[in-house]
């Protein structure tokens, strides 16, 4: 009785996670549209699905390269076989159609090819972690379920759910190229997604081996288990372990391809071959009646001159449309200041602007700020300035 206990006791501290996390003030641009991955067929336990693999995929780089990542979805009423006999135009043409409607600045259009077989192996410190914790049962056990040992060997328990304990081999390549979205919806470009005349960015990713940790792999019944049998030697519940090893490839593939983003922005996505202009403010400040946002936006160039116009929104709401006031004239060029009146934020609220500059074919910048994440690294809260 003293061990069914000591159990209810200790169940709800596995759930108990301290959370400091900080955001850095770094504005994120651009709106990416991601179309669903379309897997080659392979007879894997992975299973994956285009929309899947995409979804674990843009959760990833929502809100760290990107102001926000949009998954596309095929047309409504459409089956899914029945979508992927239409024509490689036809289905191009709902693409790029459906991520112009979102108001993305840029496409991810990529290919995942997954090789069949998937197999796991107890890991070194799995087998460490296996002795140990026999020993600790053991000791309550022949203690006669001491509450003192029943205890110690409680704790060392809920310790082991997050070490790694499972190596998985698989196979999973992606091939994504990132687009410009401009061009392909110009009707005199000839770039489409097939000759890749708009791409800014091509990454090509293997992945083949992810470790789990038991909390990922095992259900709630098993957590239980684990009090009285080592963790290590419990088996896999198979539906939330595939679920794990699919988040897992998403968010791998995911942070490589940031990285390259990262190390490839300063000429792709922040310098002045995409734009003539750059954002040098974007904050959330209290003003005279209530929230405001400040835009600061500094032209590079002599060829276009001046801004044309901007839309505010506030989550799916148009708050605001208008142009430019007259620049300041800067040693860099042309200036401009706006501060934008907002209605009262909801805790979760996106504030959307869209910039225009002023060239024949206007180039257009989306930002977007969110209540619950700001910067790469984390979420919290935007506080409105004073």
């Amino acid at each position: 009785m003293r061990l069914v206990a000591l159990l209810v006791l200790l169940a709800p501290l596995a759930s108990c996670v301290s959370a400091h996390v900080e955001a850095e003030a770094e504005i994120q641009p651009f709106h990416l549209a991601v179309i669903p991955f379309d897997p080659a067929p392979a007879q894997s336990e992975l299973a994956f699905t285009g929309g899947e693999l995409a979804r674990a995929f843009a959760d990833m780089l929502d809100g760290l390269s990107f102001s926000q990542v949009t998954l596309l979805e095929p047309p409504a009423g459409v089956a899914p076989d029945e979508f992927a006999r239409w024509p490689a135009e036809r289905r191009e043409a709902h693409w790029l159609a459906a991520a112009r409607d979102c108001r993305a600045d840029l496409v991810l259009d990529a290919q995942a090819r997954l090789a069949p077989g998937l197999s796991s192996t107890v890991t070194s410190t799995g087998w460490g972690t296996l002795a140990l914790d026999s020993l600790f049962k053991l000791g309550a056990l022949a203690s006669g379920y001491d509450t003192g040992m029943v205890i110690v060997s409680g704790l060392f328990t809920l310790t082991t759910w997050n070490d790694a304990d499972r190596e998985y081999r698989y196979g999973v390549g992606f091939d994504g190229t990132l687009h410009e979205l401009g061009p392909l919806l110009d009707p005199g470009s000839d770039a489409d997604l097939s000759n890749r005349r708009a791409e800014l960015m091509r990454v090509f990713v293997y992945d083949a081996d992810a470790e789990l940790d038991f909390d990922r792999r095992a259900g709630f019944l098993l957590h239980l288990g684990s009090f009285i049998l080592p963790s290590v030697m419990l088996p896999s519940s198979p539906e939330r372990e595939l679920a794990s090893l699919r988040k897992f490839v998403g968010a791998h593939l995911g942070k490589v391809f940031v990285q390259e983003v990262e190390f490839r922005k300063g000429v792709l996505l922040q310098g002045n071959e995409l734009f003539p202009f750059a954002v040098e403010r974007l904050e959330l400040v209290r003003g005279g009646t209530g929230p405001a946002l400040a835009v600061e936006v500094q032209l590079h160039t002599a060829i276009v001159d001046s801004m044309d116009g901007y839309r505010l929104w506030v989550d799916d709401a148009l708050v605001s449309e208008g142009g430019f006031a007259p620049p300041v004239k800067s040693e860099g060029g042309a200036r401009y200041a706006l501060l934008l009146p907002l209605p009262e934020l909801a805790p979760q609220a996106r504030v959307r602007i869209e910039l225009r500059d002023g060239a024949a074919r206007q180039d257009v910048r989306t930002f977007t700020l969110r209540a619950d994440r700001a910067g790469r690294w984390g979420r919290k809260v935007l506080a409105i300035g004073r």
